[in-house]
């Protein structure tokens, strides 16, 4: 009885330490995509133009989510 009472102990450690660290992670990205959000609001119309995106790129930027496919638009239009 005494095994199952320590690996039962083992186990809520574990989960435990995978839960705190999930939650770290999830923080650390959340704030590194706050900070580049941030950053890309902070640049003007023209910049953002300059470098081919606009303001709603801005979250699927920050997020890693955002792609364009440029190969729609013809190659002098690149």
């Amino acid at each position: 009885m005494e095994y199952y009472t320590r690996r039962a102990g083992r186990l809520r450690v574990r989960w435990l330490h995978a839960w705190v660290r999930g939650q770290v992670r999830r923080a650390v990205r959340y704030l590194g995509r706050s900070r580049i959000e941030a950053e890309l609001h902070a640049l003007d119309a023209r910049t953002l133009k300059d470098i081919g995106i606009s303001r709603s790129d801005v979250p699927g930027i920050a997020s890693g989510d955002h792609f364009r496919d440029d190969s729609r638009y013809p190659r002098r239009w690149r």
